[in-house]
């Protein structure tokens, strides 16, 4: 059970803009988890759910695992996979 909501503040980058705007606000229960974010996330944008299981995830200018508890002061950076030269 949730203790409270809170909104995260995420930045989606490449592919990932064709799902979401590149800046958005998300409403989740605390305490989650980025990967409970990603969840969240293909649940507003169901087609965006293949490229959410491969994005990395960072904060503060560190990619962090996806199981690490959301901290909601932190804006989140999501980073699909790319290819290019």
């Amino acid at each position: 059970m949730s203790d409270t909501k809170k909104e995260v503040k995420v930045i989606c980058f490449a592919g990932l803009r064709k799902y979401f705007n590149p800046e958005l606000a998300v409403t989740m229960d605390f305490p989650s988890s980025y990967a409970d974010l990603l969840d969240h996330l293909g649940n507003i944008n169901p087609e965006s759910v293949p490229v959410l299981k491969n994005c990395r995830i960072a904060v503060d200018e560190t990619f962090i695992p996806a199981t690490s508890p959301i901290d909601a002061t932190k804006t989140v950076f999501l980073i699909p996979p790319s290819s290019g030269g």
